[in-house]
């Protein structure tokens, strides 16, 4: 009769312990989901950090060549339209060295976001190549209708930045394999200058 009682508080005992493995078990595997779910987070900020530009959060020259190869790839299989417009806030180094630079962040910053609030959440893309010169990429948009886009943009840039003015140049790409990426770089840069003495 004792061997039974003992057996059964020893058997008890053993369950107890099962029951508070399985639970140390249990809080084991959600910390070790957690640690995989902060490190997948890390990474993808990390990611994010390196095709994006800090100040305006629109994405980086590196990454335009991913993008751009992207659109190239959507004009192939879809025959999309494909337009690029480049952008500068005219007299930039003037206005950081009568306000201050800080002020001429600002005007980046307010660039930026209104770009990003006008064009087409995941179907084009801003760029900030570098200083105050932007690139934006227009899927499925010709040259009318990318010109209207533009000329928004200038329109209510100038209005919130009371009196601020940026000038655009605007190219279609009738053969995205004809030339290289810095070729039609050059030449919508080219089309931005030509605008900037007409008007």
């Amino acid at each position: 009769m004792r061997m039974k009682k003992y057996s059964e508080k020893n058997v008890r005992k053993l369950l107890e312990e099962v029951s508070l493995l399985k639970k140390e078990l249990e809080l084991t595997k959600r910390m070790v989901h957690k640690k995989n779910y902060l490190i997948q987070s890390m990474d993808q900020e990390i990611q994010l950090h390196k095709m994006t530009d800090v100040l305006t959060n629109s994405y980086n020259k590196k990454f335009l060549f991913k993008k751009f190869a992207e659109a190239i790839s959507i004009n192939k299989r879809w025959g999309f339209k494909i337009t690029i417009c480049s952008f500068d806030l005219d007299d930039l180094g003037g206005t950081n060295e009568k306000y201050g630079s800080d002020f001429g962040d600002s005007l980046l910053m307010s660039f930026s976001k209104l770009c990003q609030y006008l064009i087409r959440d995941d179907i084009d893309s801003l760029f900030r190549l570098e200083g105050d010169d932007f690139l934006i990429i227009l899927i499925d948009c010709d040259k009318q209708n990318a010109t209207r886009t533009c000329r928004r943009i200038q329109r209510e840039y100038n209005a919130i930045t009371e009196g601020h003015s940026l000038s655009y140049g605007i190219l279609e790409i009738e053969d995205p394999h004809k030339f290289s990426l810095e070729d039609y770089l050059k030449k919508v840069v080219i089309e931005l200058e030509i605008n900037k003495q007409i008007n």
